[in-house]
């Protein structure tokens, strides 16, 4: 998703612009989750691990390479909660030039090739004397929260992983009886060593449950085949700009730390 980042300069008069639709999205068939959204992402997503170097969880997007089956040939996002990861968009917190990747070091950063940037009617991100506009400081704002989060929920998959808790798994996906994909390279939490793996209430074993619960959405979510009605001219608008971080992440006060 992310193919041309850079440091957000202030000496560029960037404008920015959040209504573009989520074709940004439409080719990916994961993306990463955390542990605060969890109550919404089970919802309509399936939760797996893949065996890759984020060590955070993701949310299965779809069976076929390059195809987003949550996101419509119009743009439209289909689930009712749309995941951090992809509406924190072109932003993102990257490492400073020279620095190590720790909070003191961290820059915010944009795919500056996104479509958000391309509109005549965009948003300034910094005023007429480079200060940051209010916008600005609400992406940085939520940066933080999302670099917080990331770091809680890599901490959570690494006590599950040391738990002893992940399987590798095949993944065979049936409609009706029918076999329609098949995914690989995938962990999984095997039930069967649950009772004994010695986890403790808190945020991982909160992580475990999540994955088990998220597997309904194989057989009644967007995965299950059983898309949402949306008529051709429908809005493809986003929600907001930069939406509140508790309204990001959903009510529900379930995981604390």
């Amino acid at each position: 998703m992310y193919k041309n980042i850079k440091p957000v300069d202030r000496r560029e008069n960037l404008k920015y612009t959040a209504h573009v639709g989520y074709h940004y999205a439409a080719a990916e068939n994961f993306c990463p989750v955390f542990l605060q959204e969890m109550p919404e992402v089970i919802r309509e997503y399936f939760i797996c691990f893949p065996n890759n170097e984020t060590d955070m969880p993701h949310a299965l997007l779809g069976f076929e390479k390059d195809r987003n089956m949550y996101v419509t040939d119009g743009g439209v996002w289909q689930a009712d909660y749309i995941p951090a990861y992809i509406r924190r968009y072109p932003f993102v917190l990257a490492a400073a030039e020279g620095g190590a990747n720790q909070a003191g070091d961290l820059t915010v950063a944009a795919d500056m090739d996104a479509p958000h940037f391309n509109q005549s009617d965009g948003e300034s991100l910094f005023t007429d004397e480079n200060m940051p506009t209010e916008l600005f400081k609400k992406i940085v704002d939520l940066l933080k929260a999302l670099e917080k989060q990331r770091v809680l929920t890599q901490k959570a998959v690494k006590e599950i992983e040391a738990a002893g808790l992940f399987k590798m798994e095949q993944m065979t996906v049936k409609q009706k009886d029918k076999t329609v994909a098949a995914i690989g390279g995938v962990r999984m939490i095997d039930e069967n060593l649950l009772a004994s793996c010695g986890l403790q209430a808190g945020p991982a074993l909160q992580l475990v449950y999540a994955h088990l619960f998220s597997r309904a959405s194989l057989r009644f979510g967007i995965l299950s085949g059983r898309k949402k009605y949306i008529p051709d001219d429908a809005d493809i608008k986003a929600e907001a700009p930069v939406p509140d971080i508790e309204k990001l992440f959903g009510e529900d006060d379930i995981f604390k730390y």
